[in-house]
């Protein structure tokens, strides 16, 4: 998935195993963050820790406000491996 704007240009690349998130400025590539997938979410229903069987995530990108600076909307990533988000 990628998010661009007239600054900058973020990658993110999911797999199995982890999200990588780069930016890339002008012909460069700079890692800034990588997300491993989790091993095991609560679940509500079942009441018990449940495995993460392994799938590939989800990646949607989007517009929105955070709880931290509610008057300005940004660039969210929204990244999803089963049930948890």
């Amino acid at each position: 998935m990628v998010f661009e704007d007239d600054n900058e240009t973020i990658v993110a690349i999911g797999s199995s195993e982890n999200v990588a998130i780069w930016q890339t400025p002008e012909k460069k590539v700079i890692p800034l963050v990588s997300y491993p997938k989790p091993m095991r979410y609560i679940s509500e229903n079942m009441k018990q820790v449940m495995p993460i069987i392994s799938h590939l995530p989800v990646l949607a990108w989007g517009f929105g406000k955070t709880p931290r600076n509610n008057y300005t909307n940004f660039a969210l990533l929204a990244i999803a491996w089963g049930p948890l988000i």
